[in-house]
């Protein structure tokens, strides 16, 4: 009897040993096709840059030069899945979208940020999009940059309901691709401050022409608070700036402005015209000739803006008769647009050191300011520099992306920079600041 209990005893352990491992098996399988059906749901129709990213990015796109990722990145009960990259030895670009299977994804309550380390390499401006879909959120981001990168990290963090931050950082392979030409050019326009065109770069997503300016931080802030003071006409007709990158250093200052432009139809030559803060103009046509050694440049003479006429003075006002009371004061010009944008950047920029909140709500909802307070919090007696202003337009309002430089406020020593990244967002004939982020 005790060896037909063994016996059935053994019977029923092999066939454990044989059912667990088919039934583990068929769990993973089963595990991994819910995992394909979540990407196929929530994967984009098409792609990601065409129906975000500007120009420049897609025509890249139109010419095979963007190479697919097709890479996870989990975050607990989210997904991030890096789609495609572009690389064209002036600026990296990556797609990617967030979903997740279980919760729906409102923007108000979760924010996912997003950065580009480049090894090896100098940033001179990064810029991120983000558009809310039926539970799932695309985004695309780039950063123009200088030198080879050893290696391109896209690192950040997705902030939830709870408060908790879920953090990432994962390196992608992100070769170049398309040719890349540049035109050195070497000429001085003079000015105030002195300008000095030093080359123009040509990639397969945009135009590139880098300045060199020279003069007091007074004027380089002025020179970088102008609309378009570099503009670049190719075919006779004026490309579209994508946006500004700039580096800083010397003494008296030095800086390095890269201005990028959608990339021309023509390739034969282009027309670069420069302003300066007090008005005048000049423009300089540069010809991409090809030789055998290297691109040929033929720069015609520079002409100076045809002479304004005298402007009269405006009359003083006459004093009012005896109880007349005051005359009207003259109407300032009221700031529309970009403009607005631009000015109440500048603010900004002085509000947040004076820690002067109840401003900074009059342009901003109450979320928003409390972001900004959060960002700032272990900093005081500061100071912050414009270095970089790169915005781009939608339909909803204006992503603008500023660097800066943190300073002392009392002896201006170098305390470090930051990039601001601010969404204002139309509503009616007004703009609200309704996002920020500092990285």
């Amino acid at each position: 009897m005790r060896t037909f209990f063994q016996l059935i005893l053994a019977l029923i352990f092999t066939f454990y040993l044989m059912l667990v491992p088919s039934l583990e098996l068929k769990r993973e399988v089963i595990s991994l096709e819910a995992d394909d059906q979540a990407v196929t749901a929530f994967k984009p129709s098409g792609s990601i840059f065409n129906s975000l990213a500007d120009g420049g990015i897609k025509r890249a796109l139109s010419l095979g030069l963007v190479r697919k990722l097709e890479q996870e990145i989990n975050l607990g009960k989210y997904i991030l899945y890096l789609d495609e990259a572009i690389n064209d030895a002036t600026r990296i670009a990556i797609s990617f979208y967030l979903y997740s299977n279980r919760d729906y994804i409102d923007l108000s309550n979760t924010r996912l940020e997003v950065e580009l380390l480049l090894p090896g390499a100098e940033k001179l401006s990064t810029l991120t999009r983000l558009q809310m879909g039926e539970r799932v959120v695309h985004g695309y981001i780039f950063s123009n940059y200088l030198g080879k990168p050893r290696e391109v990290i896209i690192k950040g963090g997705l902030k939830v309901n709870n408060g908790s931050i879920l953090g990432f950082e994962k390196s992608v392979s992100c070769p170049v691709a398309g040719t890349v030409r540049e035109v050195y050019v070497g000429k001085s326009l003079g000015g105030t401050p002195e300008i000095f065109v030093k080359k123009v770069i040509l990639a397969p997503t945009q135009w590139a022409v880098v300045v060199n300016l020279k003069g007091r931080r007074e004027e380089l802030e002025a020179f970088r608070y102008l609309n378009l003071p570099v503009k670049l006409y190719s075919d006779g007709n004026i490309l579209e700036l994508l946006g500004v990158g700039s580096s800083i250093g010397g003494i008296p200052p030095r800086l390095d402005e890269y201005f990028y432009f959608l990339p021309g139809g023509q390739e034969k030559g282009a027309l670069l015209g420069v302003s300066w803060p007090d008005g005048n103009t000049r423009e300089i046509y540069i010809d991409f000739a090809r030789s055998q050694i290297k691109p040929r440049v033929e720069i015609t003479p520079i002409y100076d803006n045809v002479p304004k006429p005298p402007v009269s003075k405006p009359p003083i006002p006459a004093k009012p008769a005896p109880g007349q009371g005051q005359l009207p004061l003259p109407a300032s010009r009221v700031l529309k647009g970009i403009d607005w944008v631009r000015q109440s950047c500048k603010e900004l920029l002085v509000w947040i050191p004076e820690k002067n909140y109840a401003k900074i709500r009059e342009i901003s909802d109450e979320v928003t300011a409390l972001d900004i307070k959060d960002a700032f919090r272990n900093l005081d007696n500061f100071k912050l520099e414009l270095v970089n202003f790169n915005y781009q337009e939608d339909q909803n309002g204006y992503l603008v992306s500023m660097y800066v430089e943190i300073r002392n406020a009392k002896d201006n020593s170098y305390l470090g920079s930051s990039e601001l990244v601010l969404q204002f967002v139309q509503n009616g004939e007004i703009y609200k600041l309704s996002k920020f982020s500092k990285n």
